[in-house]
C-alpha cells in the first residue's frame, strides 16, 4: 500500500492535468501507426502490468486509450487507478482515459470500490 501522502500528491497532480482536458479528445489517427485501446481492467492490477509489459509504456509513438471502468471487482482498484494517474502524470500526450459507468461515485460504491479505499486507508 502506498503511503497516503505520496496518493494525495499523485492525485493532486493528476487532476491539475484532468481539470486542463476537454470533456472529449481528438486523436489523428492519420499520424499514428498504432494506438493500444483498452477496457474493462476492473481493478486487475496483473492485466494492466502485462499489458505494459507485452505493448510497452506510454510514449508519444507508444499511444493509449483506457475505455473506462478501471476500477471495482478487481481487488487492486487503487493500485489501477493510482497507476494510470501516475501515467497520465508521465505521459499526458499519450494516454488517454475516458470514464466508465464504474467511475461514478455511486457504482463505485455499490461495486465495492469505497470498501477497498477504506480498507487500505481507514
Amino acid at each position: 500500500i502506498l503511503h497516503e501522502k505520496y496518493v494525495c500528491h499523485i492525485l493532486h497532480q493528476a487532476r491539475a492535468i484532468l481539470k486542463t482536458l476537454p470533456n472529449y479528445n481528438r486523436i489523428d489517427l492519420f499520424t499514428l501507426h498504432h494506438i493500444y485501446i483498452i477496457g474493462d481492467l476492473h481493478g486487475q492490477l496483473a492485466d494492466l502490468l502485462h499489458i505494459f509489459n507485452a505493448n510497452g509504456l506510454p510514449a508519444i509513438d507508444n499511444p493509449y486509450i483506457f475505455n473506462g471502468d478501471f476500477i471495482d471487482r478487481g481487488k487492486n482498484s487503487v493500485e489501477v487507478i493510482l497507476l494510470l494517474m501516475v501515467a497520465l502524470i508521465l505521459y499526458p500526450s499519450s494516454i488517454f482515459l475516458n470514464r466508465g459507468n464504474h467511475e461514478d461515485m455511486m457504482v463505485a460504491a455499490q461495486y465495492g470500490f469505497q470498501d477497498e479505499i477504506n480498507r487500505k486507508y481507514w
